[in-house]
Parts: C-alpha cells; sequence; structure tokens
C-alpha cells in the first residue's frame, strides 16, 4: 500500500543526535462483511429510579448504523416498544 515503509525520527542536542526507526506495513481490508460483536450484551439487574448503561462493542469493516430498542413480550407476539439511533463514540 501507498503508506507502508520505513519512518525515523531523529533528534538531536548540543552533544549529538539519536535516531530511532520502524516500518510500517499497511494490509489491504478483509472482506468485507456484517458487523461483529466483540463484546455483547449483558443482562442488568436495578432499582426503580436508578440510570443504567448497556454497553457493547463490534468491529466493522464498513460504516455502520447502531440501533437500540426495547422490546416488550406478550403472549402470542414481540412488539418494539422504543427506538433510538445512536451514533458511535
Amino acid at each position: 500500500m501507498e503508506d507502508s515503509g520505513t519512518f525515523s525520527c531523529i533528534a538531536t542536542n548540543a552533544f549529538g543526535k539519536a535516531k530511532s526507526t520502524t516500518n510500517l506495513i499497511v494490509d489491504k481490508p478483509k472482506e468485507s462483511g456484517p458487523p461483529n460483536f466483540t463484546k455483547t450484551l449483558k443482562d442488568v439487574r436495578t432499582m426503580v429510579g436508578n440510570n443504567v448503561n448497556f454497553e457493547v462493542e463490534l468491529t466493522s469493516t464498513e460504516p455502520v448504523q447502531v440501533q437500540w430498542t426495547k422490546v416488550r413480550y406478550y403472549p402470542d407476539k414481540v412488539t418494539i416498544f422504543q427506538r433510538r439511533n445512536l451514533s458511535r463514540t
């Protein structure tokens, strides 16, 4: 890839100079695919009135949109009660 190469940092003062060098290898992206959760949701128990945090981590080769939903279960059906779109932090 174009950005691959050897990079150096040189520092000098009245007593001489020092140099540090490294190689950067830029690989091609992996084949596109669906997002992958690396940390999934965990069950939470709290008291009425307390705040809660739900946390996930995911990877994706493409930009991703995350949507949080609250699902209500009723006999013989499932209903999505609330939707909120959140951006990546």
